[in-house]
């Protein structure tokens, strides 16, 4: 569950800066346009990492929460109360902060949920800022997943890795 929820932050994480066009392995070029009608999400809780959590950290959960009560009267209104935006770009998420630290060539910017949006100028650095953000929001679970791989490693007797 946990790689499925990595996947797709990274699906929606990862953007151009500046316009720069991308290339794909088939040779499509795309320029960074969100040719979205609607894109919205929600993320569980854990987005901003750390351990004791801070008070934040459930806001989108409890936005998800209020929509499970309305179990099969959910309308398209309802969706956008309860969803947040997840357009490309920072346009409308605001207030936003800029991280400092981050590795040259990358730009990290965390929208009002905390959610990183990632820019590079080049794929390698998106690739990078993606796995800084990674470590960041999820070190915990890299930490913990890292000791079960170590007893699976030393096929440790009556420990199951998994």
């Amino acid at each position: 569950m946990c790689a499925a929820i990595v996947a797709a932050a990274v699906v929606t994480l990862v953007t151009a800066s500046g316009g720069a066009t991308r290339r794909y392995a088939r040779g499509a070029r795309d320029t960074g346009t969100d040719y979205a009608a609607t894109a919205l999400n929600i993320l569980p809780a854990g987005e901003y990492g750390g351990v004791p959590p801070v008070p934040e950290a459930t806001q989108q959960a409890e936005r998800y929460d209020a929509l499970t009560p309305r179990f099969d009267d959910v309308t398209d209104a309802d969706l956008e109360r309860f969803f947040k935006s997840e357009a490309l770009g920072t346009d409308g998420q605001g207030p936003l902060r800029e991280e400092d630290g981050t590795p040259s060539g990358v730009r990290i910017v965390r929208d009002s949920y905390h959610v990183p949006h990632i820019y590079g100028t080049t794929r390698d650095d998106v690739t990078v800022g993606t796995g800084w953000v990674l470590a960041e929001d999820r070190g915990l679970l890299l930490e913990q997943a890292r000791y079960n791989a170590r007893v699976s490693a030393v096929d440790v007797p009556g420990l199951d890795g998994l």
